[in-house]
């Protein structure tokens, strides 16, 4: 739950804009985000879907369509949060908010004045470069520009 004590909905931008998840679905999804997980598989109409949170996307695995997913309640401070760009592959390519606890280290290590800074955040690693606001995936070596808020 939000501050408010309301229950927070994910959605997923469809065809026609942003939908909500079903209530059961929702809580899977809120459980592996508040647990820190770095994403959540579900099945729908016989469909496998991974969730990557992130880069907020969730991808039908037999077909390898992407959509974006998002969290309004997080939305509502995107205007002040370190964003990233979509890698090259992405079907959609757009500035996307990083999430409050990503925004948080990264935040921290660019006030610190560090030019090049490595962390964790569920269950990858990254190395950003503030000289350049480039941010590697160490494993995959994939290259994405980051900008500040």
């Amino acid at each position: 739950k939000d501050i408010k004590g309301k229950k927070k909905r994910w959605e997923f931008e469809g065809d026609s804009g942003w939908e909500k998840f079903g209530v059961t679905l929702n809580n899977d999804i809120e459980a592996a985000w508040s647990a820190g997980k770095p994403s959540h598989s579900f099945t729908k109409n016989d469909f496998l879907y991974v969730i990557q949170f992130g880069t907020m996307t969730q991808k039908n695995m037999a077909t390898g369509t992407e959509r974006r997913v998002r969290n309004p309640d997080e939305a509502v401070l995107d205007a002040q949060r370190w964003e990233i760009m979509a890698p090259l592959s992405a079907r959609i390519r757009s500035w996307q908010a990083v999430p409050t606890d990503q925004h948080e280290i990264l935040d921290y290590a660019w006030l610190s004045g560090r030019p090049i800074h490595c962390y964790t955040f569920r269950g990858d690693s990254f190395r950003v470069d503030f000289r350049s606001l480039m941010q590697t995936d160490l494993e995959s070596k994939v290259k994405r520009e980051v900008r500040p808020p």
